[in-house]
Order: C-alpha cells, then structure tokens, then sequence
C-alpha cells in the first residue's frame, strides 16, 4: 500500500465499514464502530443520526484515522482528561491508539487506529 492515505469520500459509517471488508480484519472495523458511536452518543446524537451520520476514513499503510461531528453545540469543551469521565470517552480511551476532540460548532472528533499484522 502507498504512503499516501486512501480516503473513502464522507459517508455514513457502515457504508464506510463494508467499502474496508477487504482491507481491514473484523476486529479492527468493529473497534472503529463501537468508537464512532462512542463519540456520537456522547454528543448526544439520537439514533437516526448514529446511523447516517457521515465520516472520513482514511487508510494508510500503518494506521485508520476516522474524523466525524458530533451534531451538538457545545458548551466549552473539557479537558481531555475530564473529558473521558464526564462524556463517557472511556471505552474511546481504551479502543483508539489516539483520539481527540475538535473544538467548533458543532464540535467534531477524530481518532486513530494502527494497523496492525
């Protein structure tokens, strides 16, 4: 695989899921779901919204970086630390090799997963 990442166009996360079937094991794609909806109830997203809402992956040859918005004005948002505790990014903190919150309105978040053989 090139250095350069290939980046599936913005689309809901399972189309995204099922475009990677070939590319990434089915542990790493069920990480990447559990975390994404992670992030988006703790934005508060009702249901409908987990499941159209759209997301970047992209892929390089060492590691999957998700990026998405969380669909909700924030207040301001907290430290990382407090973070975890307060909006329940624990299990994003156990999953993801690193993650972040984007602050803006509505606030967006990414993460990264490494590829691993």
């Amino acid at each position: 695989m090139p250095a350069s990442a290939t980046t599936l166009k913005t689309t809901p996360l399972e189309e995204c899921l099922a475009a990677l079937n070939g590319e990434l094991p089915a542990v790493t794609r069920e990480h990447v779901r559990v975390t994404v909806k992670e992030f988006l109830a703790a934005g508060d997203t009702d249901g409908e919204r987990v499941r159209t809402a759209p997301i970047r992956l992209s892929l390089f040859a060492d590691r999957l970086r998700v990026e998405g918005i969380m669909h909700r004005a924030s207040n301001s948002l907290l430290p990382e630390s407090i973070a975890i505790k307060r909006r329940g990014l624990d299990l994003v903190q156990q999953l993801a090799d690193r993650w972040g919150i984007v602050e803006g309105e509505p606030p967006g978040y990414w993460f990264e997963l490494d590829r691993r053989e």
